[in-house]
């Protein structure tokens, strides 16, 4: 790889700290070389006092400094870092970004909702051929879910609701067994008020044209591996996956009985996601019941995607 073109992503986000690994090719595109996870749960008990704990700060530092560590053999040409919800809409953001500068010398770029939303939509539908199919896109993440809606080159307005399956999970008490009915009701309320008018805007928008659902996120990666037994991550297997609302809507009763270990046990699920899991189904499940969707495509792309695709079209 010495002589190719090596660009990498560092996504420092509410729940996990991300590294993806890419080769531009000649065309201009990215190949996916390498993805790497560091679950540090950042945005922890961000909601107490709307400040990131220093136990956080010092999770997410090491995991960073990990996958630093492993970008190193890449020969990378140039490592892009951002950060989004946690920091994003921490009152201490300063401190964290000051403590990443004096440990490795960056300032990571801290984008605010409309460009998360943007930069996700276009790193999730890369590889989407139609230019005319209308589009819907959520991206669930650990503090915020950004949702667009538009066209492949075009997108007509985006929305950055702080609904994610960390602050979620901590609200509702989704890390142990929960009445789901109830919690469902909780939670639909909530997301139908941060929602506001933009759903009704996204009505007028489709005037009954059927669209495409693309959703990206670990919620919805997990939630296809769940389905495909698969322990392992498989993001060729992933990717591109069709999930109907009523199979999501039936692992996320499966999972209101059960406790993290049993989660774990009996689910297969990655035991650093098994305390949200819960949570960013109820969002999954809720906006799609909201906007009157049925089913949705996976996409193992997004934000880190959209990023380093951003820097190569400045860089032309």
């Amino acid at each position: 790889m010495q002589n190719e073109n090596i660009l990498a992503s560092l996504d420092i986000g509410s729940n996990s700290v991300i590294l993806l690994v890419t080769k531009v090719l000649i065309n201009g595109k990215i190949e996916v070389v390498d993805e790497f996870i560091a679950t540090t749960k950042l945005g922890e008990n961000l909601s107490v006092n709307n400040n990131l704990t220093q136990e956080a700060m010092d999770r997410t530092l090491r995991g960073i400094n990990e996958l630093i560590g492993i970008s190193e053999k890449y020969k990378i040409t140039k490592l892009i870092v951002s950060a989004t919800s946690a920091v994003r809409e921490a009152n201490n953001k300063s401190s964290f970004l000051l403590q990443c500068k004096r440990q490795f010398d960056f300032f990571p770029q801290v984008l605010s909702g409309k460009e998360e939303a943007r930069l996700a939509f276009n790193g999730a539908i890369y590889d989407f051929k139609s230019n005319s199919t209308p589009i819907i896109f959520f991206d669930v993440g650990g503090g915020s879910t950004e949702i667009v809606y538009g066209f492949k080159d075009d997108i007509v307005d985006s929305k950055s609701i702080l609904v994610g399956a960390v602050n979620i999970a901590e609200a509702y008490s989704l890390q142990k067994p929960f009445v789901y009915h109830l919690k469902q009701y909780q939670i639909n309320k909530k997301i139908k008020d941060d929602l506001g008018s933009f759903k009704d805007e996204i009505f007028e928008w489709l005037k009954g044209q059927t669209p495409q659902i693309f959703i990206c996120g670990g919620t919805a990666t997990s939630l296809v591996a769940m389905i495909q037994k698969s322990v392992v991550y498989d993001r060729q297997s992933i990717h591109g996956t069709v999930v109907s609302n009523e199979v999501s809507l039936e692992y996320l009763k499966k999972l209101a009985n059960l406790n993290i270990k049993d989660r774990i046990q009996k689910l297969k699920i990655d035991p650093q996601r098994a305390g949200v899991m819960p949570a960013g189904l109820f969002i999954i499940n809720s906006l799609l019941k909201q906007l009157k969707l049925n089913e949705f495509e996976v996409s193992c792309c997004g934000l880190r995607s959209g990023i380093i695709s951003q820097y190569i079209e400045k860089s032309i």
